[in-house]
């Protein structure tokens, strides 16, 4: 199969069976989403993690926000 082929298959793939969530935004250039996102998704589906995204995000915006949290109010 030549790499043309294979990317035109792959992007109709992804055309019937993407899934839109928060996270999936081309212009999020922000290292804490990114790696706080990437953290949540680790064990968590992310159809769970679509649904406390915004939330996640409004209540602990930085990373020292997040770090200076106790753990109780984090879970």
């Amino acid at each position: 199969m030549n790499k043309r082929l294979l990317v035109t298959k792959l992007f109709n793939w992804w055309d019937e069976n993407q899934r839109n969530f928060p996270w999936r935004c081309l212009e999020e250039k922000d290292p804490w989403v990114v790696l706080g996102t990437a953290i949540l998704l680790w064990k968590t589906r992310a159809e769970s993690v679509a649904r406390v995204y915004k939330k996640f995000f409004s209540r602990f915006p930085d990373e020292k926000t997040f770090l200076e949290s106790s753990e109780a109010d984090v879970k």
